[in-house]
This record gives structure tokens, sequence and C-alpha cells, in this order.
């Protein structure tokens, strides 16, 4: 009887989405492994940094006035300043955002595409030069690719953030657990650190100890333990220096 075991397929390795980049960015939310294993062969980071970038201007245009308004508010209730002082800030912050409304939502677009984009870059950056201990292959810009992806949860986070503003009328609204500190702790190094426990920035780092065994081939508890270190290095930033790095 002849033996047919040496004919038997050998199963392929899996792929990721056939179905192209759109497919892929939605395959995100629901499959990430598959999503990342695509990555593993394209380098889609653009048109993920469009849509974040779009978010982010739509973003800052909607809360634009409930921004405007905190600050005048800050100066109303800054006692170094003298009631002239306020007035003179306060007429100049309405010349700015009436008379020069489009120099102004100029300035509000540029300067979200370019945070956007420092981001980005950034956290590749940082992840890469973290990677480099460990002998992977993985490239720069593959690591940009995968943190374009994970940066795609910032589109929930901006709709539910500006649910939220318009909802309490201020942009100081916060989805973390920093939201139960009383408002004078809110330039303490705790309210930093627990501005940055949402579930979005939690949900991030989960996305990138997913993605690093397959995209850079390593173990998982190895890629566990690097996310980890970096996201205890965040949080130490961020009890040191505030949000001068808001990366996630």
């Amino acid at each position: 009887m002849e033996n047919h075991s040496s004919t038997l397929a050998v199963p392929a390795p899996a792929i990721g989405n056939p179905g192209g980049l759109p497919t892929t960015l939605l395959t995100l939310f629901w499959s990430p492994s598959k999503a990342f294993r695509t990555l593993r062969e394209k380098r889609w980071w653009f048109v993920p940094f469009l849509l974040c970038a779009a978010t982010a201007i739509l973003f800052a245009f909607a809360t634009a006035h409930y921004r405007v308004e905190d600050f005048k508010q800050d100066i109303k209730s800054d006692p170094s300043y003298s009631s002239e002082e306020v007035g003179w800030r306060l007429v100049n912050i309405d010349a700015q955002t009436t008379a020069g409304v489009s120099t102004w939502q100029l300035t509000l677009a540029t300067t979200a595409v370019a945070i956007q984009a420092a981001k980005l870059f950034g956290l590749a950056l940082v992840v890469w030069l973290a990677l480099q201990r460990y002998a992977t292959k993985i490239t720069y810009m593959a690591l940009v690719s995968v943190c374009g992806f994970i940066f795609l949860i910032k589109i929930p986070e901006a709709l539910l953030s500006g649910l939220l503003i318009s909802l309490k009328g201020t942009t100081r609204v916060f989805i973390g657990p920093a939201a139960l500190l009383p408002p004078d702790s809110f330039e303490s190094p705790l309210f930093h650190v627990l501005n940055r426990l949402d579930i979005f920035s939690i949900w991030m780092a989960i996305l990138l100890a997913i993605a690093l065994p397959i995209v850079a081939e390593l173990p998982r508890k190895k890629a566990a333990q690097i996310v980890a270190y970096l996201w205890i290095a965040w949080l130490l930033e961020g009890a040191l220096f505030g949000n001068l790095v808001r990366i996630l």
C-alpha cells in the first residue's frame, strides 16, 4: 500500500489580513495579532498617521472654545495679576481668537499634526533603542508602522474625551483615576502619574506587548518585560516632569 505521508501538506505560516490596509486597520480592534502579522511584511504607517492627525485636528477645533474659556478662567483666578493685567490679557486672547481666526486655526492644526508626529516617531525610537540589546532584526520603520497602528486607539479616546468635554463645558476632564483627585492636586506628581493610567494608555501598552513577539520575534515574556520597563519609566517621567512628554 502506497504511503502518502511524505506528500502531506505542511501548514503554511500564519499570515495577516489578505484584504489589504482597510481590513488590517479594522482588525486591530478585534484581532490585533492578525493585524501585526500583516505588519511583518508591510510598512503601513502613513495612513494610520493621517487618521490620527486628522482626529487630533478635529479634536483641537471642537474643543478650542472650551480651552480658551479655561485659559481665561485661569487668568482671572491668578492672584499674581492685577486687574489691569487681567483686562489686557483677556482682550489679547479675544483678539487672537476672533479677528485672526484663520491664523489661529492654522496654528491649531499645525500644532496638532506636529504633536502627533513627535509622539509617533518618538515612541518608535524609544522602543527601537530598547530592542537593540536583544539583537532583533526589526527596523526602525517597521516599529513606526507598528506604533502608527497602535496610535489608532487615540481615535476612540478622542471621541470619548470630546464627549465629556462638551458635557462638562471644560477641558479639565480625566478618563483615568486622576479624576478622583481634588482640583488642588492637578499639578502634583501623583496626579500626573494617575492621569496616565487611563484605559486607553493601558490598551496601547498591551497592544505593544502583543506586537513585539510578532514583528521583532521576541519571546512573549521578554516583550512583556520590555513594555513594563518602558511603562514604569514613562510613569516616573510623569511624576518628575509632569506632562513634559505625553506619548500614550
